[in-house]
């Protein structure tokens, strides 16, 4: 951090910073002016733009192609499981808050891909319990979920493919 005009430092006599001044005596003080830390940064903060926005422009709602559907979360069928959907070999983790994460494959017509078989889409699921969270997170994870899946898409970044609920876990 550049030091501010409030602050000041010890100068010693030989420094090369101290100015060449008699009445300076070991240990005095001298003010500096409050000053980027180089020239390049001085160059940049000259060189930022003013950027505005009006509240109209500020929008909480996830911002989504035009063309594009809107996507919700799914609730899964009463008596169906995640298991009926996706199968799993491989548990990136385990531990925490009691949920999972694991690399998946859907499947299909309810039978998991076969090996041989062309290879299917590989995915990460996360599975997040809802008793370890307040009603209130449950429905500020729910909304930011619902947020994330309507993003502008972005080629850096994988958005999620869906999100299912049931009962015990978003």
């Amino acid at each position: 951090c550049p030091p501010t005009d409030a602050e000041s430092e010890p100068v010693s006599p030989r420094s090369p910073a101290s100015p060449p001044s008699p009445e300076l005596a070991l240990g005095a003080t001298v003010r500096r002016p409050a000053t980027p830390a180089s020239r390049l940064l001085a160059r940049r903060l000259l060189q930022r733009p003013s950027i505005t926005f009006s509240p109209s422009q500020l929008s909480p709602e996830p911002v989504s192609h035009p063309d594009a559907q809107y996507r919700e979360i799914h609730p899964m069928k009463e008596g169906e499981k995640i298991f009926d959907l996706f199968s799993w070999d491989t548990v990136l983790q385990e531990s925490g808050c009691g949920g999972k994460v694991v690399v998946c494959y859907r499947k299909v017509d309810g039978l998991s891909p076969k090996a041989g078989s062309p290879p299917a889409q590989t995915l990460v699921l996360k599975m997040r319990p809802k008793a370890a969270m307040d009603k209130s997170d449950v429905e500020h994870y729910r909304s930011v979920l619902t947020k994330m899946m309507n993003l502008e898409r972005h080629p850096g970044v994988l958005p999620p493919e869906e999100v299912l609920e049931d009962q015990r876990f978003l």
